[in-house]
């Protein structure tokens, strides 16, 4: 089933499957499934890596723009493996940020 964004229908929100098939490739759940595993993975290992994310607001903007420019020398520069890392971890600071995680220190 694909996933729509139309909130005027019956069953809004969009059940979990619908949502996968959003996150996949060209609808793909199962590379939804995989794209949310690898996500939640790295978001482990970041977590472990370095606990407190930042020790404010702006630190933790900074933390992001520090992977975002990382991120750019990796595309421009790294194999696809590199890139798709940094990218995970783009995603994990700001996953963190919107938890507000920066609020911890």
């Amino acid at each position: 089933m694909k996933a729509t964004t139309d909130r005027n229908r019956g069953d809004w929100p969009p059940k979990v499957e619908e949502l996968l098939d959003l996150l996949g490739k060209n609808g793909d759940r199962e590379n939804g499934y995989a794209l949310l595993f690898m996500i939640a993975f790295k978001l482990f290992i970041v977590r472990e890596k370095q606990p407190v994310f930042a020790e404010g607001i702006y630190h933790g903007l900074g933390e992001i723009t520090h992977i975002v420019d990382e991120f750019e020398h990796v595309v421009e520069k790294g194999t696809p493996p590199e890139q798709r890392d940094k990218c995970l971890s783009l995603i994990a600071s700001a996953i963190r940020f919107l938890n507000e995680e920066y609020k911890k220190a």
